[in-house]
């Protein structure tokens, strides 16, 4: 069995994957807290045998250093910490200097690449939102980084007096609010989905053929609906990723 775990800066996406079965046989994912690895670490190893963990992190390196740390004391898997490259088969990365790019937005468009013979752009809506452009030669053509759901809000709490994040929550897009609270959290998403739609009309213009939007993460779901171009909801994207990195650089 192969671990499979996408550490983000909010939470810790795994998959446990069957090499010879060639499936994945379960996944979760939880809030990223230091303090409840082991005991995780520890109901994994009890129910699986685990051979290898790839794990691609965004967080901080001392919880890398901590993950790493506790496979080398308890378990004779083997460890490995994806890193972003500047080329892997057909996917070249346009970033520079290209180890700041996201480990995280490469994996999605490495898994999406698998899913579209044309150009496609990868919308990963987690802490950050990121957009990624590749052409159908597999080029990536940029990207932008935005605050997510959570955080846009908290930009406006964090320099106000009186607000306390706490009490957002998102729904009613279209409304004006009638208070501190519902004003923060409808301009939050009024805004990103404006985005997004204003997005996709620039890339179909840069593009100016067959483009295939692929929508991941922990918000994804929240935004879909008020989205007015078509997508392919994809909410494994990354550890998708992780998995066909993982079993190319088996082969190898």
């Amino acid at each position: 069995m192969n671990l499979l775990i996408d550490l983000g800066n909010s939470r810790l996406k795994w998959a446990v994957f069957d090499v010879v079965k060639y499936e994945i046989v379960e996944l979760g994912a939880h809030f990223a807290e230091k303090s409840c690895l082991s005991n995780f670490f520890e109901s994994l190893t009890r129910k699986y045998t685990i051979h290898a963990v790839w794990l691609a992190n965004v967080n901080q390196k001392d919880y890398e250093a901590l993950i790493y740390s506790w496979w080398q004391i308890n378990s004779k898997a083997n460890f490995f910490s994806i890193q972003t490259p500047k080329k892997f088969n057909n996917l070249v990365i346009d970033y520079h200097p290209v180890e700041k790019f996201g480990v995280d937005r490469f994996l999605a468009m490495l898994a999406a690449i698998q899913l579209s013979a044309n150009a496609f752009c990868v919308i990963d809506c987690g802490t950050a939102i990121t957009v990624d452009l590749v052409n159908a030669r597999g080029q990536h053509l940029g990207g932008h980084i935005l605050p997510g759901l959570d955080l846009f809000p908290k930009l406006v709490t964090d320099h106000t007096v009186g607000c306390d994040i706490s009490r957002l929550s998102f729904g009613r897009y279209f409304e004006l609010g009638h208070n501190t609270y519902e004003g923060i959290q409808n301009a939050a998403l009024a805004a990103i989905i404006a985005y997004l739609n204003q997005t996709s009309h620039d890339i179909f213009k840069l593009i100016q053929g067959p483009v295939e939007f692929f929508i991941t993460g922990g918000n994804a779901e929240l935004l879909i609906p008020y989205l007015n171009f078509s997508l392919n909801a994809q909410p494994s994207l990354v550890l998708d990723g992780i998995q066909h990195y993982s079993l190319t650089n088996s082969k190898n």
